[in-house]
């Protein structure tokens, strides 16, 4: 075990330590649709009637308040379009984890036609923790 890992270590996962120590964000948001918190969720142990088994949510980090979809090829253009018509704003900065889920390049396009930055955080940190918590809640459900 390396210095910083905590892989294996047996009271980290008594603790439910799940992440190293990170410095928090010099990136704050001031109002709502500032920043975006992401994460996906999956796969469910049991999929939908239409055979989805993956969530997304979407955080604002202002209001803390959160949206939870089944995942789709359209989720975030259409998440999109649902804050533009509703709040008459832009999301300015979108912070998903940087696992892959949101790295491929036709997402950072759709970004960067909308007028938002990706920002992402770091692997195996919490800095969109928000999003990771309500994703543990929902492993917490489905344990069995």
């Amino acid at each position: 075990m390396s210095h910083g890992d905590i892989s294996d270590c047996k009271g980290c996962h008594l603790a439910k330590f799940r992440y190293v120590p990170f410095c928090h964000s010099s990136i704050k948001s001031h109002a709502p649709l500032d920043l975006f918190q992401s994460n996906i969720w999956g796969p469910s142990p049991v999929p939908t009637k239409d055979g989805s088994m993956y969530y997304v949510c979407f955080g604002d980090d202002f209001t803390r308040f959160y949206w939870e979809y089944l995942m789709t090829q359209q989720v975030y253009a259409r998440f999109t379009m649902m804050m533009e018509t509703r709040f008459g704003k832009k999301i300015k900065i979108f912070m998903p984890d940087s696992t892959g889920e949101y790295t491929f390049s036709p997402f950072l396009d759709l970004l960067t036609s909308h007028g938002t930055v990706a920002q992402l955080s770091c692997t195996n940190t919490q800095k969109n923790g928000v999003a990771e918590q309500k994703h543990r809640f929902i492993d917490l459900l489905t344990e069995t």
